[in-house]
């Protein structure tokens, strides 16, 4: 039987990125394989990006408010509504 990674949850692919950004020494293990790819909805996704991405620039895991605005300023440029949905989502 294949794991099929594209069936969590909405609920379940919330409560990870929670779990990721309030725990990350509880959760560091899932963290360094949790992948955007596992994740649905393109908040979901670029959430997940942007915490990886933050993570190997500054060493650790953002806390809620710190994600939201460096999602904003990064996702901003391209798109400002998409931006400003992807900032609530995480706040």
């Amino acid at each position: 039987m294949k794991f099929d990674p594209y069936n969590f949850s909405d609920d379940y692919q919330d409560l990870l990125l929670a779990c990721i950004v309030n725990h990350p020494t509880r959760f560091l293990g899932v963290a360094r394989v949790v992948k955007p790819s596992f994740f649905t909805g393109t908040d979901a996704v670029d959430t997940v990006q942007y915490l990886i991405e933050y993570e190997k620039k500054y060493g650790h895991y953002p806390s809620f408010t710190v994600l939201a605005n460096y999602a904003l300023s990064k996702a901003q440029p391209i798109d400002k509504a998409h931006a400003q949905a992807l900032a609530e989502y995480v706040g």
